[in-house]
C-alpha cells in the first residue's frame, strides 16, 4: 500500500506545493487528533484523510471513513469535508484514491476487499459514482434498461428522474454531507435504494478510476490560492525519492 500511497501523493504534492498530503490508518488514530474532519456518528475501521500541511502541525480537512463488512468483503465509504473546504474536488480526489487503495484493506479474517460501496441520498452524488467509478445499483439498471439508457450514456438527469420516482425523500434541494447524514440516519431504508456498488475486480473500473484521480488533481483547488504545473511523470519520480515518505498505518 506504501507504494502506491506515495505515488498518489507525488503529484498531489507537486500540484499543491506540498500543502497537500493523502494519509490512511486506523480511524482510532484519527478521532483523538485536533482540526479532523469525520463523518459523524460513526466508528469505522479505516480512515483515508486529506491532510492540509502546515509548518508545525496538518490538518485533515477532508476524508473517507471506511466500513468493513468482513461477510461481504466491502468497505463502505462516507465522506466528510470541513465546510470551509467543500466544492475543491477533495471528496472525488478522496473517493478516487479509496477505491485504488482498498485492494490493500483486509477484512477480520484476512480475506481481500472485493467491492465498495457507497449510499448517496444526492443525486449529484449518486451520478458521481457511477459516470467515475462505473458504480453499478440493481434497481437503477432495470430503470434503465426499461427506459432504453445506455450505461454510458446516462445523464445527472436521468439519475434524477430515477431519484424522483423511486425516492421517498425530497432531493430537489442540493444538500451538504452533514445534512445527508441527518437524512440517512433519520431514514435508513432509503440507502437501501441507491446503495452504489464499485466492483474492485474490474479492471476497466480501476483503470478509469485511476484516470479519475489524475484528471481531479488537475481541478482541485489548492489551499491559499497556491498552484503549479504539474510535473512530468519523470520529474515527479526524481523528486520523490528525496521527499518524505508518506504515512499508511494500515
Amino acid at each position: 500500500m506504501l507504494r502506491l500511497l506515495n505515488s498518489l501523493n507525488d503529484i498531489l504534492l507537486d500540484k499543491c506545493s506540498n500543502l497537500l498530503e493523502l494519509e490512511i490508518g486506523p480511524y482510532d488514530d484519527f478521532k483523538t487528533r485536533k482540526n479532523v474532519s469525520l463523518y459523524p456518528d460513526e466508528h469505522p475501521k479505516t480512515v483515508l484523510c486529506l491532510n492540509l500541511r502546515k509548518s508545525t502541525s496538518k490538518h485533515c480537512i477532508s476524508s473517507i471513513s471506511c466500513k468493513i463488512d468482513d461477510e461481504d468483503q466491502s468497505i463502505e465509504i462516507l465522506s466528510k469535508t470541513h465546510e470551509k473546504h467543500e466544492g475543491k474536488k477533495y471528496n472525488l480526489l478522496l473517493r478516487s484514491a479509496i477505491i485504488l487503495l482498498a485492494k490493500y484493506v483486509k477484512t477480520g479474517d484476512g480475506k481481500p476487499i472485493t467491492k465498495i460501496v457507497s449510499r448517496a441520498i444526492n443525486p449529484i452524488s449518486a451520478f458521481s459514482m457511477i459516470k467515475y467509478f462505473n458504480a453499478q445499483n440493481d434497481d437503477l439498471n432495470a430503470y434503465m434498461e426499461e427506459n432504453g439508457i445506455e450505461p454510458g450514456n446516462i445523464t445527472l438527469d436521468d439519475v434524477r428522474t430515477y431519484f424522483d420516482e423511486n425516492g421517498n425523500i425530497d432531493t430537489v434541494k442540493e444538500l451538504t454531507e452533514e445534512e445527508e447524514a441527518a437524512l440517512m440516519k433519520k431514514n435508513p431504508e432509503f440507502g437501501n435504494v441507491i446503495d452504489l456498488v464499485v466492483d474492485l475486480k474490474n479492471r476497466k473500473t480501476i483503470l478509469k478510476t485511476r484516470q479519475t484521480y489524475d484528471e481531479t488533481i488537475g481541478r482541485i483547488v489548492c489551499p491559499v490560492g497556491i498552484t503549479r504545473k504539474r510535473k512530468s511523470p519523470g520529474q515527479s519520480k526524481t523528486r520523490s525519492k528525496s521527499r518524505s515518505k508518506s504515512r499508511s498505518t494500515i
